[in-house]
């Protein structure tokens, strides 16, 4: 909805129809949920159609709102000087004030979790942030969390061993002023284990010292032909149960990473549906509806997140498994017994 309004602002200022654009956007920036492109391109318009109008104060506001989300932004186009004028002057501005400024903080850990999520905000000249969105991703589950705003810190609560996430500040209508990390590039938060308790050993009783009588010997008469030495043979052992779990873990993760590659796969070909879209002569899509694109987007920012995941919780299980074979080879045991002929080797291995 807030797209077509957008489109039929930019075609309204085109045919200098500049109170049918005003009308346009003010629907557009009344619906809920408008992504942080839609948001810019919004007060954009409405800068330059107010200024275009004689209406500076209004379009000074609403520069002020663009150069505090993007404070290096630039105007694409010649523009009479009643635009550039009031264009220059909510630069100055940004300049004295500066724009809105917010980021990630390490995540608070304890217990063996990861109990909270934090993102600070040191400054909102304009008051436009309502609320703090955070979105995180655990064991290949999405969920969102909203937080009310106040300057400064904002937290959200989470309570899992480890877990990926990003943030985005929204505003009036939960409009998207800024990202923080994103879906296809999430910050990734781990808590260390607890450590393993070790069961201590038995204690053997230790032997009788005193000597023991010693019965009295028996000899026997050898025969003179040499006896045959028979070589010691033991039934093979079993593999150590250290080997068996390090295979399995190897196993699994290549499974894991492998089922991480599909999910970027399939996010690659989500996207290039995007992409490929077809456009116009004037470079608009006409390729895709609004509400397909924007379903397609979320589809690939979930098979990008769960690419990451898998691949990364492969990585750690086929590591964990080299780990265990390496201190599985403590359990090896051989031995040596006489042959005839030579020597026989025995053992677990």
């Amino acid at each position: 909805m807030a797209f077509a309004q957008v489109e039929k602002a930019e075609k309204a200022v085109r045919d200098l129809e500049y109170p049918e654009a005003l009308k346009a956007l003010e629907v557009a920036r009344k619906q809920a949920g408008n992504d942080r492109a839609t948001t810019l391109r919004i007060y954009e318009l409405q800068a330059i159609t107010l200024a275009t109008l004689g209406q500076d104060a209004k379009a000074l506001k609403a520069f002020q709102v663009v150069f505090s989300l993007v404070p290096d932004f630039k105007l694409n186009g010649n523009y009479p000087p009643r635009v550039t004028t009031v264009f220059y002057e909510a630069r100055s501005w940004v300049d004295q004030n500066k724009p809105i400024i917010a980021r990630q903080l390490p995540a608070v850990t304890g217990s063996g979790l990861v109990t909270q999520l934090k993102v600070e905000v040191t400054n909102d000249p304009l008051k436009l942030i309502k609320e703090v969105r955070f979105h995180l991703i655990s064991e290949g589950k999405i969920s969102e969390v909203d937080v009310p705003f106040t300057l400064g810190t904002v937290v959200a609560p989470a309570n899992v061993q480890r877990l990926s996430w990003w943030a985005e500040l929204l505003g009036e209508k939960k409009a998207v002023l800024k990202e923080l990390s994103s879906a296809s590039s999430p910050r990734i938060e781990a808590a260390a284990p607890l450590p393993v308790a070790v069961k201590p050993k038995s204690v053997e009783p230790k032997p009788d010292l005193k000597p023991q009588p010693q019965p009295e010997a028996v000899v026997e008469a050898v025969p003179e032909k040499t006896q045959e030495i028979t070589a010691w043979e033991e039934p093979a052992a079993p593999m150590p149960g250290k080997r068996v779990a390090s295979f399995a873990l190897m196993g699994g993760g290549v499974a894991v990473a492998g089922l991480g590659l599909v999910f970027g796969a399939m996010s690659n070909g989500t996207k290039a549906k995007v992409t490929g879209a077809a456009t116009d002569s004037s470079g608009r899509v006409i390729g895709l509806t609004q509400k397909d694109a924007l379903t397609l987007d979320a589809q690939q920012r979930t098979e990008a997140s769960l690419a990451n995941v898998f691949i990364i919780s492969g990585a750690a299980l086929a590591a964990g498994g080299v780990t265990l074979f390496i201190l599985s080879l403590d359990e090896t045991k051989v031995a040596l017994v006489p042959a005839a002929g030579g020597v026989s080797v025995a053992g677990t291995f």
